[in-house]
């Protein structure tokens, strides 16, 4: 949120911004590294199968 819109609610509430605006820390987030396993397992046995064009 900007400026002035807040200024403007603050001063129709007759309030602080701080009134309004609780900060607070967000936990950290785990980031993957490259060696882990987020891919499932794939199935070798299955193959694709030919698609064939049938003219209409």
């Amino acid at each position: 949120m900007t400026g002035h819109p807040l200024a403007a609610l603050c001063d129709t509430l007759g309030c602080s911004p701080a009134d309004l605006i609780e900060p607070y820390i967000e936990a950290d987030r785990r980031k993957r590294t490259a060696g882990e396993a987020a891919v499932i397992a794939i199935r070798s046995d299955l193959r694709p199968e030919r698609a064939t064009i049938i003219a209409a």
